[in-house]
């Protein structure tokens, strides 16, 4: 007679320990879903209703290329048409979704995201909201008479942290632009000879590069001006000097269902009302996770280690 034994997996698992999961586990909402979306793979961030039943928290990693205002997502995703996406700042309607072999493309019903890049993950909230309520926080000073500089803190970026803090352009001993934060006050030498060494993309460039000073973030400051590129050396201050102002920060945009579980066995959606196991204290491994989650995400399920 011969004896063989064989153990092993169907597949590797997204949920790697169970400590504590919700007695009784959850029943999913299917309607959340794509009409072609059959079933819900185990290791999905799921929030709960007034009525106890779970929703899959939606989001969606910007691809390269797109727009603000259309941007590329990666095809990893569960939003629909009538979803608002949010980036935090703002939370704008989804009308259409374009579908590509790599990505996805977004048409909303007005407005455009605060936060674009690639990678930044997004997720859904309960209603559009275009502005957020945040205001940039603006500086401007003036070299020759009607030449202006603006620089400007976009909302999403801490505008309101700015305002006190002082812009100041001064004129350089040499021919190289220069820039510096200290004590509240940031300094911009201009070059002294060359103008075009001075435009308003070379200034942004040097100031984004400063990064976080004193906890301020210059890495998303703006420059913008009227009539200053290849004119300005610094030889005329008419002001020199003005204080950020007006900035106000941002709502802090609530996802549509805060995050309370991860799911730990697949659902059939051929069937009706399916339950679930939800995790609440363990172990996932983030690389096998149907959908992107981040920093906020992984921070209201701190029971969760995420590896």
């Amino acid at each position: 007679m011969e004896i063989i034994k064989t153990t092993g997996t169907e597949r590797t698992l997204a949920v790697e320990s169970i400590l504590e999961d919700i007695a009784g586990g959850g029943t999913i909402y299917q309607a959340d879903f794509k009409t072609a979306t059959d079933h819900l793979k185990e290791g999905a961030v799921v929030g709960v209703d007034g009525n106890g039943i779970y929703h899959i928290c939606k989001t969606a990693k910007i691809f390269a290329g797109g727009s603000a205002s259309a941007p590329r997502i990666e095809s990893e995703h569960e939003l629909v048409v009538g979803d608002f996406l949010s980036d935090g700042v703002v939370s704008l309607e989804i009308t259409v979704i374009t579908v590509a072999a790599t990505y996805d493309t977004l048409t909303f019903s007005t407005g455009s995201l605060s936060i674009y890049s690639e990678a930044t993950v997004l997720y859904t909230a309960a209603a559009a909201d275009t502005t957020g309520g945040g205001v940039a926080s603006l500086a401007t000073v003036q070299d020759t008479s009607g030449d202006y500089m603006v620089c400007s803190i976009p909302v999403g970026h801490n505008p309101a942290g700015f305002n006190g803090v002082s812009m100041t352009i001064v004129q350089a001993a040499d021919d190289v632009l220069a820039v510096a934060f200290d004590a509240g006050i940031l300094t911009i030498s201009l070059a002294k000879t060359t103008a075009a060494n001075n435009n308003l993309a070379a200034v942004q460039i040097l100031v984004r590069a400063l990064g976080t000073l004193d906890g301020l973030d210059w890495s998303m400051a703006t420059f913008t001006g009227t009539d200053w590129d290849g004119k300005q050396t610094g030889a005329t201050l008419t002001t020199a000097t003005d204080a950020f102002d007006s900035g106000v920060n941002s709502a802090d945009i609530a996802k549509k269902y805060p995050p309370v579980g991860i799911t730990t066995n697949l659902v059939d959606f051929t069937y009706a009302n399916q339950g679930c196991g939800i995790l609440v204290r363990g172990r996932v491994r983030e690389s096998l996770m149907p959908f992107f989650v981040d920093a906020d995400i992984k921070n209201a399920l701190p029971l969760i280690r995420f590896v």
